[in-house]
């Protein structure tokens, strides 16, 4: 850009140089959301369960406007997962799942957050996490002794009465 200066006919042009800088006017936004996962309940403590938490920032890109963070606000009855990359966002188991005697389905809050100066912006989205049965209790009987009758010339297809 250049100023143009014109009085009584003489000319002169001056270089201006604008800076613009960027404002923090775009908060992070999820992609590929709703997230739904199905977890073992036998899943070891520490095993990372989901790589994909993922949110743009419009702001001007490698700004303090545009870094985002992630970080759990909710829903994380027992601190059952943490974000072991805040980052990166990288999901880990953090405590034993428990089908039988535990929560069974999850609905955990995930903010991103921007960088922002003065004020930082966020977005928070659900993700629900369903504990899926395994096979991992014992039989148990009822009663400690059991009888039955048995004819002495029992069919195929005979049935026994446990009582």
């Amino acid at each position: 850009m250049s100023l143009h200066i014109d009085e009584d006919f003489e000319d002169a042009f001056l270089p201006v140089t604008v800076y613009v800088q960027d404002v923090n006017d775009h908060a992070p936004e999820f992609q590929n959301v709703p997230y739904y996962l199905e977890v073992d309940e036998l899943t070891p403590v520490g095993l990372t369960i989901f790589r994909g938490i993922h949110a743009i920032d419009k702001d001007k890109p490698n700004t303090a406007n545009s870094d985002i963070t992630y970080s759990i606000v909710g829903g994380n009855e027992n601190n059952s997962f943490i974000l072991s990359d805040p980052i990166e966002g990288i999901l880990v188991v953090n405590k034993a799942l428990d089908y039988d005697h535990g929560i069974r389905e999850f609905k955990i809050q995930i903010q991103a957050s921007d960088h922002g100066d003065p004020i930082s912006l966020s977005q928070v989205t659900t993700m629900t996490i369903r504990i899926k049965d395994a096979d991992d209790q014992n039989p148990v009987f009822t009663q400690e002794v059991y009888k039955a009758s048995v004819s002495e010339t029992p069919t195929i297809t005979e049935k026994w009465d446990l009582m």
